[in-house]
């Protein structure tokens, strides 16, 4: 039997299981897509950090669908492309 990889649904990263790992696996909590770190997006809230610890992840589609009025903006270095 051959073990599986996980791919990230994005940039085709194989990803691993483990906990302290480079390449950790996650998955969005809205529609189940396999996602590496880069990919991954997660609620942020400066005064609470017990809100922070435990929110949840997504991909940027599932993020933007449960955060509609999140201010969500782009890194410079990307030139506002995902």
């Amino acid at each position: 039997m051959t073990r599986v990889k996980k791919q990230c649904t994005v940039c085709d990263k194989i990803l691993v299981a483990k906990k302290r790992a480079p390449n950790l696996a996650y998955k969005c909590a809205g529609c189940g897509k396999v996602l590496c770190g880069k990919h991954i997006y997660s609620y942020v809230d400066g005064n609470n950090a017990s809100i922070t610890r435990y929110s949840l992840e997504y991909c940027l589609d599932c993020y933007r669908v449960k955060y509609p009025r999140d201010v969500f903006t782009l890194p410079a270095w990307t030139g506002g492309i995902l």
